[in-house]
């Protein structure tokens, strides 16, 4: 097989590849961060349930984001090798395989949602008002899924323009239905945080339809030979599950420790959980570039090691961890520092919930600092194809977080400033052991 395409790894490659994933990687946290903001306006009960049922969807669409992250490794490998006609079949493959797992996901959030909300949340009134949310946003995860699995092939072969696009156009289209039809106005009917669930599922129907018209007019779609009535190929189909597999279970387990550990900061109770909402919404979105950055560096190792350029591992994923610092800090210190409960306060707002958060700005930005590193690296030794030792180190480490966060809130009763810091000594652990497995160089001898 021909090796015909270039491999950038400067500064300004990986800039312009990780922009658009880095948005379109988003995409998930850029609904949750436009419905928390519109219901934080509204009242302190249905601000604290988004922030638990919203967690809860991201565990949902982990699966098949994990999954998606399997395929994008094999295509950019592929591309790379220059094998055009196994990009094609593999995106198929992906695809066919994410609906699948949306439906079962669909009908799971449908019969067992009711019952799995009652079980885990004691509060008064927040059971009702997440079903209430969850009912319309479910119908998403087609939506979602198939969007997933284009993000994955654009991402796998470098062309990310309309990632950026699509998600432009998804980010406005929510806030404008969130402002409608959560306050009802707009000449929209108000639904409160029902109606932030089906602004966030129609946003998303909005982008699939760019996607769709796009792909269909792409001449990579012929190129790459998708579009064909042709039988799924069952070695392909063991392949990807073998290296999906590992992907779907760091990202499950990941989100999963969120879920349980606002569960268990919900039983501190509502005003603690309403607060770590606020706190993650900052996260989540101090976390967007670190987001993108991984996915970047996932496909540019990929590449690298399809097309035999292995010493440039290392070079491309150290490259990406001092840009995503830059990055990073340029965007926090000044939302972290900036004297915001002043400055609301002079504004009018209700500062109750921001003024009792404030103490934690410090802990996320330590945590930030962490992450941006730690998940970079984690990244790259995923996508070098070691992905069942990095399974491994995840679970265990997944482990060790959901013990520690149990015993500070139900045993030893600490504040939530110390239970949050538990995110720096997560993410502390897997960057180190994930830079001391790369450059152990065992993955140089696998074929995927």
């Amino acid at each position: 097989m021909s090796r015909p395409h270039k491999i950038g790894i400067s500064f300004g490659d990986i800039w312009s590849l990780s922009f658009p994933i880095m948005l379109g990687s988003a995409t998930q946290n850029i609904i949750v961060l436009s419905d928390s903001l519109f219901l934080y306006g509204r009242s302190e009960q249905e601000f604290a349930a988004v922030g638990f049922v919203s967690v809860f969807y991201l565990f949902i669409t982990a699966i098949g984001f994990g999954f998606s992250k399997g395929g994008q490794l094999l295509i950019s490998r592929r591309w790379a090798e220059g094998a055009k006609r196994y990009v094609g079949s593999t995106f198929r493959t992906m695809l066919f395989c994410e609906w699948g797992i949306a439906l079962s996901l669909f009908l799971m959030m449908h019969f067992l949602c009711p019952v799995f909300f009652h079980y885990i949340l004691d509060t008064s009134g927040l059971p009702e008002l997440s079903l209430e949310y969850i009912r319309p946003r479910s119908w998403g995860i087609f939506f979602s899924f198939t969007g997933i699995s284009w993000i994955a092939y654009y991402s796998g072969i470098g062309r990310t323009r309309i990632i950026a696009i699509s998600t432009i156009v998804l980010a406005v289209v929510n806030l404008l239905l969130n402002y409608g039809l959560i306050y009802g106005r707009l000449g929209l009917p108000e639904m409160g945080i029902a109606g932030a669930g089906l602004a966030s599922t129609i946003a998303e129907a909005v982008a699939f339809i760019i996607f769709l018209l796009y792909f269909l007019k792409d001449p990579a779609t012929r190129e790459y030979q998708i579009i064909r009535a042709v039988r799924p190929d069952i070695k392909e189909v063991k392949n990807l599950l073998y290296i999906s597999f590992p992907f779907v279970i760091q990202f499950v387990s990941s989100i999963g420790s969120w879920l349980f550990f606002f569960g268990m900061i919900e039983n501190m109770g509502a005003r603690a959980l309403a607060i770590s909402n606020l706190i993650r919404i900052v996260y989540i979105l101090l976390s967007i570039p670190s987001w993108g950055f991984a996915t970047g560096v996932q496909t540019l190792v990929g590449k690298c090691i399809g097309a035999g350029y292995l010493r440039r591992v290392y070079i491309v994923t150290n490259k990406t961890v001092i840009i995503n610092w830059i990055i990073t800090l340029v965007l926090s210190l000044p939302i972290l520092l900036m004297p915001w409960t002043q400055i609301l306060l002079d504004r009018g707002y209700n500062v109750a919930i921001l003024l009792e958060a404030q103490p934690l700005f410090l802990v996320v930005l330590g945590i930030v600092i962490v992450f941006s590193a730690g998940s970079i690296y984690q990244s790259a030794y995923m996508a070098a194809g070691e992905v069942w030792t990095g399974l491994r180190l995840q679970l265990i480490v997944v482990v060790l977080y959901l013990l520690a966060a149990y015993l500070y809130i139900n045993v030893y009763q600490l504040s939530l400033a110390a239970v949050w810091s538990l995110e720096i000594y997560y993410w502390l652990l897997l960057g180190v052991f994930s830079i001391l497995l790369l450059y152990r160089g065992r993955w140089k001898k696998l074929k995927l």
